[in-house]
């Protein structure tokens, strides 16, 4: 064992920790994929609004910096690329 990873030169076996925990992580990827799309739907109908605390173009993304540094700003901060 190496860093924390096993090294194995075979398959592990059907039902091992292992495998249980990929096909988990491939259920949940499925379900956060899911829920995206769910989402995308969501904003693209309308129902539902972003909102941001905080716009500023990409030039004062230092001014940005510092709002989040210093928690000057509730909710999302989004820059304004040109």
């Amino acid at each position: 064992m190496r860093g924390g990873t096993a090294l194995r030169s075979q398959p592990w076996p059907p039902g091992s920790p292992e495998v249980l925990g990929k096909r988990r992580s491939q259920g949940l990827a499925k379900a956060m994929e899911s829920g995206a799309g769910a989402l995308r739907r969501e904003l693209a109908e309308g129902r539902l609004q972003v909102r941001a605390g905080l716009v500023l173009d990409l030039a004062e993304a230092a001014e940005a910096h510092r709002q989040l540094e210093g928690r000057g700003t509730a909710g999302k901060v989004v820059l304004r690329v040109p």
